[in-house]
């Protein structure tokens, strides 16, 4: 059996899985882990008894198949039911998992941990094609699923984000469920016992953003507003620390593609600041007022020569002997002339 991402969530906020053998898998190893220490730590309920817990290795089964077995159906004397633990399982821990989903009524839980199966996997169509055994996959979260981690991780430091804060964590974690942690911890460090327990953009840019990406940031709105002093500076600053050309002229190129999916659904007959609210990745609220104005009078037709542009910059910048530096700091300064407000325009 194969549960759905909400019937995941619905599964460890009860702590009671459907059946006593529960696989989790997939290629976000952070997801994976925690998946599993939640469901363990509601199973045992904080008891941090050695003799509940049995941790084996995926490549330790290989070698011993009958170690599983021999942890799962081993009785408990102590009282309180027992969780068999496996991490890295693969397909070669199909061998020692496959007799114990012939057991009927199995003392143990056994929860395991993998990392991305196909469909043609062995320990995966195990899983799914047994009564016994539940498979939960676990890929990367996005938009909402993302937004709802987000907002837990922080609500178990007792903290919550502001609508900026969010949109902005939203946006920029997510890759690995693990990161995103280790993220939110620092966030909490750094908040640490105030009495505002809100997490502001501010904060976020002080821990979570490094450098580089909130220069980044920073460029890319100046970019959009039409900002031709702010661009050539940002864009002097990232250079010299370093920041290769082509991750700027992508940046931007990322930056416009949305721009231009948005100008189409305005161009089809769609309100800008509907169109904007509902975008994916979401538009942080501060940028919401200048990226609604320039959905207003800009065409698809133009950020596409917009696009144009940053992909001529960027072959030239891979092209021996050009200055890329120069051609990337022309193009970011040609885009945000063109993007100016008429009434601001200024002719180089």
């Amino acid at each position: 059996m194969k549960l759905q991402p909400r019937e995941i969530e619905a599964m460890l906020a009860r702590g009671v899985p459907p059946a006593p053998v529960v696989l989790f898998y997939g290629p976000d190893r952070g997801l994976v882990g925690e998946r599993a220490r939640r469901l363990i730590g509601a199973l045992l309920g904080g008891d941090d008894d050695p003799f509940r817990l049995v941790t084996l290795e995926g490549d330790v089964l290989a070698r011993e198949p009958g170690r599983l077995a021999e942890e799962a159906l081993a009785p408990t004397f102590f009282g309180g039911g027992r969780v068999v633990r496996v991490r890295d399982a693969t397909d070669r821990t199909a061998a020692a998992l496959e007799p114990l989903l012939a057991v009927t009524d199995l003392p143990a839980q056994v929860v395991l941990e993998a990392g991305e199966l196909p469909p043609s996997s062995r320990l995966r169509r195990l899983v799914e094609g047994a009564n016994m055994a539940v498979a939960c996959p676990c890929y990367r979260e996005e938009g909402r699923d993302l937004g709802l981690a987000v907002t837990r991780i922080l609500g178990e430091f007792g903290l919550r984000a502001d609508p900026e804060a969010l949109s902005w964590l939203t946006a920029h974690l997510g890759a690995d469920h693990g990161i995103t942690r280790r993220e939110i911890e620092k966030l909490a460090l750094y908040v640490g016992d105030r009495e505002d327990r809100t997490v502001h953009l501010a904060d976020v840019e002080a821990v979570v953003a490094d450098a580089a990406a909130a220069g980044t940031d920073r460029l890319l709105q100046a970019l959009l507003a039409g900002d031709v002093a702010a661009v050539e500076d940002g864009a002097a600053r990232l250079l010299a620390a370093g920041e290769a050309p082509v991750t700027l002229l992508r940046a931007a190129t990322r930056e416009l593609l949305r721009l231009y999916a948005l100008s189409l659904e305005v161009a089809a007959g769609g309100a800008a600041q509907q169109v904007v609210a509902r975008a994916k990745p979401p538009v942080l609220f501060r940028l919401r007022p200048l990226v609604e104005r320039l959905l207003a009078r800009i065409r698809p037709d133009e950020v596409a020569d917009l696009l144009v542009l940053l992909q001529r910059a960027e072959i030239l910048c891979k092209s021996t002997g050009v200055p890329e530096q120069t051609v990337c700091r022309r193009a970011l300064f040609d885009i945000a002339r063109r993007l100016q407000p008429a009434d601001a325009r200024t002719f180089a």
